[in-house]
């Protein structure tokens, strides 16, 4: 057919290798399907990033890649104790997965990223009118997937070639605002729905919710899922790139963001690492000195924080919560979790918020399915499902 209306019908899925930087301005794409390895398994080598020819890009990503391995030694020492004391014979393996996930801070946009990626033609047509000046290996990239998508959809090339990309367009946007604080504006109105009149989203469903013994295996279309769809929650909280990128991954969230000028993540056990200090130090002198650079925006790391505001529905939370709330996820993205049912407690029932969401083991041991931890060896060692305050029971 000639149609432009079958550019949607067929499409290619590829994995391929691109930065951070174009990853996170891939995820804020519509109709966009993508996942990638996170780098809390992977660690980068010293070819593991882009300098596009630059020689202060490619020092900048040398100096990275050195401050990575320093901070990665010192929080594994500095973690050694405790962990050992708790996992004992896997202790090595948590060691190594928790350094590599805060030593990934320091990680600059820069780097390479494999990931896989599923597009039609149609979604290239939006791709292609707007090409960022931010972003260096964008053009690459359309000219590379327009191959592969016309392959299959010959008719798309003439109608494709009308557009006309604006490329000068800037995507990203930054601000000099510095918070060292996550705030919440967790806005829970009734404007979204015609079910709720109560400033309280759950309480009009209490007993429904209370008497659901499988949230798990909630169906959208049961007559409580489709109030929890119909419901939506809105905030903002500031964030690190990297954990903007795990966040991003759940797509029923809605995301806008923007980078904050010198503010970058912290934690208790980064605040003990000599080289992060020294690093921090190091990037805000290096981001004000390139700041007029055309490759500003890969100099970045990924521990960079950013304003981000979100729009998610109760509905969706179920499926974040069961992956995020338990003791195994990153931490930063825990914390963010969390973050969401201290704002649901607010005004509402914690009896009810704990019920439906609450960890993976929670509900195990809840429904009496075993065992009750459903991350097998990677077993956090804390009966979590028995614990009434999470967030003091969380060590790592």
């Amino acid at each position: 057919s000639e149609h432009h209306s079958t550019l949607g019908h067929q499409y290619v899925n590829l994995k391929m290798k691109t930065s951070r930087l174009h990853t996170l301005f891939l995820y804020a794409q519509p109709y966009y399907v993508a996942d990638e390895r996170s780098f809390r398994y992977t660690k980068p080598g010293p070819k593991t990033f882009y300098d596009f020819g630059d020689q202060v890009l490619k020092e900048h990503n040398r100096v990275c890649y050195e401050f990575y391995w320093k901070i990665y030694e010192e929080v594994k020492e500095s973690l050694r104790g405790d962990v050992e004391k708790v996992f004992r014979s896997n202790s090595e393996s948590k060691l190594s997965k928790l350094s590599f996930e805060l030593a990934r801070m320091v990680l600059p946009f820069s780097t390479k990223t494999q990931k896989w990626h599923t597009v039609n033609a149609e979604v290239l047509l939006q791709h292609c009118s707007f090409i960022p000046k931010e972003i260096k290996c964008h053009q690459e990239y359309i000219d590379q997937l327009f191959s592969k998508v016309l392959s299959h959809s010959p008719t798309a090339n003439s109608y494709i070639r009308t557009r006309v990309p604006e490329s000068s367009s800037e995507f990203f946007r930054s601000e000099d605002f510095y918070s060292g604080h996550h705030f919440n504006i967790l806005n829970c109105g009734n404007k979204f729905s015609t079910y709720y009149d109560d400033e309280n989203i759950l309480t009009d469903v209490r007993d429904e919710i209370l008497g659901c013994e499988k949230i798990s295996s909630l169906s959208r279309y049961s007559s409580l899922g489709n109030k929890l769809a119909m419901k939506r929650v809105s905030g903002s909280y500031v964030m690190s790139a990297s954990c903007l990128a795990q966040l991003i991954r759940h797509r029923p969230f809605s995301l806008s963001y923007k980078f904050l000028n010198n503010s970058f993540y912290e934690d208790k056990f980064l605040d003990e690492s000599k080289s992060y200090t020294e690093f921090l130090d190091y990037v805000k002198d290096t981001l004000e000195n390139n700041k007029n650079h055309e490759l500003s925006y890969y100099f970045r790391p990924l521990g960079n924080n950013l304003y981000v505001h979100f729009n998610v529905s109760c509905f969706d939370l179920i499926n974040f919560f069961k992956k995020r709330l338990c003791f195994n996820a990153q931490s930063e993205v825990y914390k963010f979790s969390e973050f969401l049912i201290q704002g649901f407690k607010k005004g509402g029932d914690p009896t009810v918020i704990d019920h439906i969401y609450a960890p993976p083991c929670s509900h195990n041991f809840r429904s009496g399915k075993k065992p009750t931890c459903p991350e097998g060896t990677r077993y956090c060692r804390i009966p979590v499902w028995k614990l009434e305050d999470r967030m003091s029971g969380r060590k790592f």
